[in-house]
């Protein structure tokens, strides 16, 4: 019946995509590869329950039904080529960086852009560099997903807390 009222779905409508989340694994920007049997099926669902929350958070999102074992059905959306990295705990690279011990609480939690192009290793930009590759149009909408990283950062501490996980970032 899901898979019915997805196709149903698809059909009404024109921009929207059937997603799979398949078994592969990449880390390193895809320089280390493997794969994991029912991976794609436990992350479609933990990413379904994630969009589930932020939904009734009132936050929107691409996600529209799951169908099937490991798929999803979404709104298709134009990317921008920004990775927004929300940061509560010092750690990883955050660490790395300023030569600290990782594990710290950051007082405010920090919001970052990196370029999203893999050849370059996703580098770290400022909001000028974002506005240079024409990422954004202006400050204003650097702003508003800095606004909007934040306001789901909320939530998702919230939401992992209630399940005794200490979001670090994403």
């Amino acid at each position: 019946r899901v898979r019915a009222n997805v196709f149903l779905l698809l059909r009404a409508k024109k921009n929207i995509l059937w997603l799979e989340f398949k078994d592969s694994l990449t880390a390193f920007n895809a320089q280390k590869k493997g794969s994991f049997e029912n991976k794609g099926g436990i992350n479609r669902d933990i990413a379904s329950i994630i969009f589930r929350f932020l939904k009734k958070s009132n936050i929107a999102s691409h996600w529209l039904a799951d169908s099937g074992a490991a798929d999803m059905v979404c709104e298709k959306l134009t990317m921008i080529p920004l990775e927004v990295v929300a940061r509560n705990v010092v750690a990883g690279s955050l660490a790395k960086k300023f030569g600290t011990d990782e594990g710290a609480d950051i007082k405010k939690p920090l919001v970052e852009f990196y370029y999203k192009k893999d050849e370059l290793n996703d580098p770290f930009i400022s909001d000028e560099q974002a506005l240079f590759i024409g990422a954004a149009q202006n400050q204003a909408e650097l702003d508003e997903l800095k606004q909007q990283a934040l306001l789901i950062n909320e939530r998702m501490k919230v939401f992992f807390d209630k399940l005794g996980v200490r979001l670090v970032d994403f």
